[in-house]
């Protein structure tokens, strides 16, 4: 493929962490570093969201500081692509969005906004890294996907949903970050009872179900150890047994992925789910919800326990199955890490590269 130039369009400033936000970083990173010209738009505030999660004064401060030093870096939580120029942009417009040979919108919300957008912005990509209208209307989502852009789903469940709906799509599978996310401490090696999960205040992110479901597994083992991590901070009133760790960075969480014997995954739905990938990367036996998701990178008792969602003795008696029977737990362990091993990011970028290839020649 010829070099061509490349924007991508952010639902916000990246100042959380956002599984969608790292791959959108990933993919842009793997295009410039195959030689194309790229670039990540970030509008000020957040796209769609009601309450601006950051005030209109502060927005313009952070655009005004921007344009002055020409230049633009989003939290630390996430690596800064290489090759890739960051902008700050205060309104998605033809006038900041500017003119490239393709246009990759990451979220649903950002569809109708790229639909808007003059041909010289590029050939319209939809990045549809969910289908699950979780922060919006069922229907406003799905005129959305019905939009007359060429679609990229990061999952073959999502491709298949489209599909059903008459949306053609091209699959480019998400990858664990290899590079942060990598095996230090054996799982034969960890012989404590230790059970790990993330937390997050989306009811669909399933942490009171894992909440519940560690607690049945510390009737049974006392001694059980347990971390949980969050990228912002939940209500009170957890167990004080149970270890928390707010936005760790990627050396401290591929700390705590090493430690755990386990990691729990209870969401009741997903695009991908990056942390069980990173977990699985890491060593640890996944238990997780037996979700559409869960078929990109997991098999029930090959490489994963999978429980229905929701089910919360379920789980429970998963992870106890696993902490009792280090033989078992090991080689799930062990055949996660085979097959989270195959999901490079240097491959979707160059599968990535293909469907940018399509988009454009329909231009």
């Amino acid at each position: 493929m010829r070099a061509v130039r490349v924007t991508f369009l952010l639902p916000g400033p990246a100042s959380v962490p956002v599984g969608g936000i790292r791959v959108a970083y990933r993919l842009a990173e793997g295009l410039a570093l195959r030689g194309h010209d790229v670039r990540i738009l970030h509008p000020t505030g957040w796209v769609g969201s009601d309450t601006a999660h950051r005030s209109s004064l502060l927005r313009g401060l952070s655009w005004v500081k921007h344009w002055i030093l020409r230049d633009y870096r989003p939290a630390t939580w996430l690596p800064i692509p290489q090759g890739v120029r960051l902008r700050l942009i205060p309104s998605i417009s033809p006038k900041w969005v500017g003119q490239s040979d393709a246009i990759v919108a990451t979220g649903w919300r950002l569809f109708s906004a790229i639909a808007t957008l003059p041909p010289n912005a590029g050939a319209k990509v939809a990045l549809v890294q969910h289908l699950d209208a979780w922060d919006g209307s069922r229907e406003d989502a799905v005129a959305a996907w019905l939009l007359p852009m060429h679609k990229v789903a990061v999952a073959h469940w999502m491709a298949r949903e489209l599909h059903a709906i008459g949306q053609e799509c091209d699959v480019v599978p998400n990858a664990v970050d290899q590079d942060l996310f990598f095996l230090e401490t054996p799982p034969e090696e960890r012989r404590a009872p230790t059970v790990a999960f993330m937390g997050h205040d989306q009811p669909w992110k399933g942490t009171a179900f894992a909440l519940q479901a560690v607690e049945k597994v510390r009737e049974q083992i006392p001694g059980l150890e347990v971390q949980m991590f969050c990228t912002r901070p939940l209500p009170a009133g957890r167990p004080i047994w149970i270890r928390e760790r707010l936005n760790p960075p990627p050396r401290e969480l591929r700390g705590i992925y090493n430690w755990a014997q386990v990691f729990l995954a209870p969401s009741l739905t997903e695009g991908w789910d990056l942390p069980a990938c990173e977990a699985m990367a890491c060593g640890a036996a996944l238990v997780a919800s037996d979700i559409p998701a869960r078929a990109e990178y997991a098999e029930n008792q090959g490489s994963a326990l999978l429980t229905p969602p929701g089910d919360v003795p379920a789980m429970a008696e998963a992870a106890l199955r696993l902490l009792a029977d280090d033989g078992l737990r090991v080689r799930l362990a062990r055949r996660g890490l085979e097959r989270v091993g195959e999901l490079t990011w240097p491959r979707s970028a160059e599968l990535f590269e293909l469907a940018l290839t399509r988009a454009v020649a329909r231009l």
